[in-house]
């Protein structure tokens, strides 16, 4: 049973790792080129903030 735990451990951190890398790429990328922001830009970040705050809660692990 322990193999489980460690698969649903790595199912759950390696799209949220990959995901918190895209946001920084990206808000690093807009802050490099000296581009404004879009409507895009603040719903990507709302939609990151709202999944991390509601991850901790739905954790099967906890």
């Amino acid at each position: 049973m322990s193999g489980l735990k460690i698969n649903i451990f790595v199912a759950i951190l390696v799209p949220w790792a990959a995901c918190s890398l895209a946001m920084i790429g990206r808000i690093a990328a807009k802050r490099m080129t000296k581009v404004t922001w879009w409507y895009e830009d603040y719903f990507c970040v709302a939609a990151y903030g709202r999944r991390i705050g509601h991850s901790d809660k739905t954790c099967p692990i906890h």
